[in-house]
């Protein structure tokens, strides 16, 4: 009996050359940050968290962290973590967004057609990228408002947009994981903010070291 031929034509075209698998993923990338061109609230609303406390901070604690500074002189030492905390709790919806897809029944329409195997989740993550990277621009933009400055050229600056970016794929893998799991999409925000929160909170990126309690602090040598 012959095989069918849709059948052989998606495995043949799924153990494709790498350069077809890439092909595959940009295809995907593309629609994916065309959904987030049609639903811009994700982003915008994703941007103004971490906006809105910058601002909140800066307003409430420049003058205790740096009681003899100005409030550039905090932005300088906030702004770096704000960054990193607003794509943390972004890659949530990462996530949330996937698991979407395996309800609506994406992930099984893609899964018919002749495409790599790795590209929905691959381009799942890079999409994300990409938003996560705007998200970078207009944060530092807003912290470069109230004082917010690069000091050590433009390799410094270039490193110091993509960095968060790179470092936050990473829980967006995490989130895309948790999706593939759980039973409902709140479930993958239940999953991650718990340790988030204290993640980025609980850092001398808000306070100095000393401005912490000393049972959470740990010592070496004691």
């Amino acid at each position: 009996m012959n095989s069918d031929p849709h059948s052989v034509l998606v495995n043949a075209r799924r153990e494709g050359s790498l350069r077809r698998s890439l092909g595959d993923i940009a295809t995907l990338v593309t629609r994916n940050l065309r959904l987030d061109l049609r639903n811009p609230g994700v982003t915008i609303g994703n941007t103004l968290f971490p906006i809105s406390l910058l601002l909140i901070f800066t307003a409430s604690f420049a003058q205790v962290v740096t009681p003899n500074g100005t409030y550039a002189d905090y932005a300088q030492f906030l702004v770096p973590l704000n960054v990193l905390q607003g794509l943390l709790f972004g890659s949530v919806n990462v996530g949330t967004a996937f698991y979407e897809d395996l309800e609506g029944g994406m992930d099984a329409r893609l899964r018919t057609l002749p495409i790599a195997r790795s590209a929905a989740l691959a381009a799942r993550i890079i999409a994300s990228a990409g938003r996560f990277f705007i998200q970078v621009v207009l944060i530092t933009l807003m912290g470069m408002v109230i004082g917010f400055r690069f000091s050590g050229g433009l390799g410094l600056a270039i490193a110091f947009l993509l960095l968060p970016v790179l470092f936050t794929s990473a829980f967006s893998c995490i989130a895309v994981f948790l999706a593939l799991k759980v039973d409902a999409p709140e479930s993958v925000n239940v999953a991650m903010t718990p340790w988030l929160l204290p993640l980025t909170f609980l850092s001398v990126g808000y306070a100095p070291l000393e401005g912490f309690p000393e049972w959470l602090l740990t010592r070496r040598g004691h």
